[in-house]
């Protein structure tokens, strides 16, 4: 199969060399013939186009893997150019107002589209990278990753998903890379970065689905001294970085839960999130300005 891949950054240099791996022909695009993507294609030994409509013509599935800051601009010049039945699949960090853009760009020529979220990091090439794939041509995704480290996983064939699994996935994924950060750089400051870095280590190698039950639920059941525990926190982080904006967040939710009545002996991590997503506790939380957690005696 004739794949064009448009941008061989991380992702697309990772798939075009799986996917040549597995027997398919890759060909680029980019219309800057001096731009570091050309190059790098040339170093690859991959044939590089500047034009969109011979690119696609050329290609039975085209792989968007650029910013997603270019996602709906690239489809407004590519789509109209690709012949119809053609795979359009786009595996950018992409809103879901454009990714619906896209979608109907494509279904106004017949091009058949795949809503592509990337779950895991590229850049170890020993690892296995799932992909969260939604829309009318997952089939031919599927098919066309076989036998490569990338394993397409559709989660829906009727329609495109994936974007928002892939925007809500990183709301833990970007946001522990934040608290790591924020954690360690404090730590760091105060010359105990090791030993931080050590118990963290320790805890985060158990189970997650165990983490998360005992987290969620103890938290909501120790809500209000937790709050009081992060204002602490909060106070101890700042004083080393000059600020604490995770922490301090995190003492901000302590507290709605607090507020919230939510039950505390509820048995399960669905029961508990089901419960907080009922809840009005992120409703007033973004209706509010950031406020201080009340702390007794004080």
């Amino acid at each position: 199969m004739r794949v064009g891949i448009v941008g061989l950054g991380e992702v697309g240099a990772a798939m075009a060399a799986a996917l040549r791996a597995t027997g398919h022909d890759v060909l680029c695009l980019d219309a800057r013939p001096e731009s570091a993507t050309a190059g790098k294609a040339r170093a690859l030994g991959i044939a590089m186009h500047a034009d969109a409509a011979p690119f696609a013509r050329a290609a039975d599935v085209v792989l968007v893997t650029s910013q997603a800051r270019w996602a709906a601009v690239l489809a407004d010049w590519l789509v109209p150019e690709i012949p119809a039945g053609t795979v359009y699949a786009d595996c950018t960090a992409k809103s879901v107002a454009v990714r619906d853009h896209i979608a109907a760009r494509c279904l106004g020529h017949g091009v058949a589209f795949c809503d592509i979220a990337i779950a895991d990091t590229v850049s170890w090439p020993d690892r296995k990278v799932e992909l969260l794939v939604s829309g009318a041509a997952t089939g031919a995704i599927a098919s066309l990753f076989d036998g490569s480290r990338f394993m397409p996983r559709i989660v829906d064939a009727s329609k495109p998903v994936s974007a928002e699994l892939k925007l809500l996935r990183s709301v833990y994924t970007k946001g522990l890379t934040a608290l790591i950060i924020e954690a360690l750089a404090a730590a760091e400051k105060c010359g105990t970065r090791a030993e931080v870095q050590r118990t963290i280590t320790a805890f985060m190698a158990e189970d997650f689905g165990r983490i998360a039950t005992m987290l969620v639920g103890t938290s909501i059941k120790h809500a209000q001294r937790r709050a009081e525990e992060m204002k602490d926190v909060s106070e101890v982080v700042s004083a080393l970085l000059g600020g604490a904006p995770m922490t301090h967040g995190t003492a901000m939710v302590f507290q709605a839960l607090a507020d919230s009545g939510i039950c505390s002996d509820l048995a399960t991590l669905e029961g508990i999130v089901s419960e907080i997503a009922e809840s009005r506790v992120f409703e007033r939380l973004g209706q509010s300005a950031p406020a201080e957690v009340a702390k007794p005696g004080r």
